[in-house]
């Protein structure tokens, strides 16, 4: 049949890609976020330990 027209799969493809490319980089940013908060309570606790340790040094020793 060549009296038919080609719909516009062309236009919806597109926006589909561009649609999930859009949710791809949400969720790539919330992981970035999350791995970013995670590195900085982990040098927050390891700075604190560090600190008590070295506080410690400045205690009398026990009898």
């Amino acid at each position: 049949m060549q009296d038919e027209k080609e719909g516009p799969t062309g236009m919806i493809v597109g926006s589909l890609l561009a649609l999930m490319a859009f949710l791809l980089a949400v969720a790539m940013g919330m992981a970035s976020d999350r791995f970013d908060t995670r590195r900085g309570l982990v040098l927050a606790g390891a700075n604190s330990i560090g600190t008590t340790y070295l506080r410690a040094g400045y205690l009398p020793e026990p009898a």
